[in-house]
């Protein structure tokens, strides 16, 4: 009986979704200082930061879903999210003035994507993108493309903490 290769070797495939989604994180946490996303933070104000293809794609994709949603959703609201507490804490609601100013430095208007160089840059001094809102979905998309891709697999479960999950194919 011969055993079709996913189900051979299921620890070796769980360990590349894995490796994805640790690759991912790397890639896009601002917990991290030294982190890619968290360099353009510090450095796109400056000019244009040439970036990594899978980061540049997740921000395309971002300020797609700002527009279409009309701003409601909007990965560059950093400033807000610090403002109020969110990133560090404590949680808090900021005064007025405070509040405002995090507004001005907020926006995915103030951020310029340059598609031909995989370039960014902000517009404005204090702008911040975190893409925790998006990046959990997106590196279990990257895991679970691995795992087709090189595996073959077409039946797979993908589970992404407490509110995410994909699933692909039936079992046989």
């Amino acid at each position: 009986l011969l055993m079709p290769p996913t189900l051979r070797q299921p620890l070796v495939i769980a360990e590349a979704a894995l490796d994805a989604v640790e690759d991912m994180e790397r890639l896009l946490t601002v917990y991290s200082a030294s982190s890619p996303m968290s360099e353009l933070n510090r450095a796109a104000t400056r000019g244009p930061v040439r970036v990594d293809g899978r980061l540049f794609d997740i921000l395309r994709r971002s300020a797609e879903l700002t527009e279409r949603t009309q701003g409601a959703f909007d990965v560059s609201a950093g400033a807000l999210v610090k403002v109020w507490g969110f990133l560090k804490g404590p949680p808090r609601v900021p005064e007025g003035p405070e509040r405002l100013a995090a507004l001005a430095r907020s926006g995915m208007r103030h951020v310029r994507l340059d598609e031909e160089n995989l370039a960014v840059a902000y517009e404005v001094e204090g702008l911040e993108i975190n893409l925790g809102s998006i990046g959990k979905g997106y590196a279990i998309d990257r895991a679970v493309k691995r795992i087709t891709d090189e595996f073959g697999v077409i039946s797979a479960l993908m589970q992404g903490g407490t509110s995410s999950v994909y699933g692909i194919g039936t079992p046989h």
